[in-house]
């Protein structure tokens, strides 16, 4: 199920088809939400004005998909395609949004828009990189290590299987 919406910073939504997409209301009042920024970390929180919208996924899951809307003018066309991937055919005056876990404010994707218009969205994944570093790691802890298995002779098991697509 695809559904897909055009969205405003004044929280206007226009052309809204399907349901899986809804805007959050912020629960203490308000116009927008206080979100911890994602990108340009320093040592302390930073906190940035944003629109959350719940989206429904076709496994039954639920994540949010996070806009900031920091600067004037923001708009933004969002697409969604049921499986958790977005598409954003139009947009102003946006730097980058995320999708992050539905209950914290754990990154699962992250997209970067370009600063010129003829640009190309660039879609950076972040938690199946950690999810990755934690098999890693458990891989790891469980096996001897690579020196050992030299010296016992023995195959080096595949960790993962890479796949290459035309």
């Amino acid at each position: 199920m695809a559904d897909s919406l055009y969205f405003k910073a004044d929280r206007s939504i226009t052309k809204h088809t399907g349901t899986e997409l809804s805007l959050i209301i912020p629960k203490g009042g308000g116009q927008t939400h206080r979100f911890p920024q994602w990108w340009d970390r320093k040592n302390i929180i930073q906190y940035i004005k944003c629109a959350i919208f719940k989206v429904e996924l076709s496994d039954g899951n639920t994540v949010r998909l996070v806009v900031p809307i920091e600067k004037e003018g923001v708009s933004l066309d969002i697409r969604h395609d049921g499986e958790g991937n977005f598409s954003f055919p139009a947009h102003q005056r946006i730097e980058r949004v995320a999708v992050v876990d539905a209950v914290n404010t754990t990154l699962l994707h992250e997209y970067q828009f370009p600063s010129i218009s003829s640009g190309r969205i660039l879609k950076r994944i972040v938690a199946d990189f950690l999810l990755l570093q934690q098999l890693l790691l458990a891989r790891c802890q469980s096996l001897v290590t690579l020196q050992q298995m030299k010296q016992m002779r023995r195959p080096i098991p595949p960790l993962f299987q890479v796949t290459l697509l035309p």
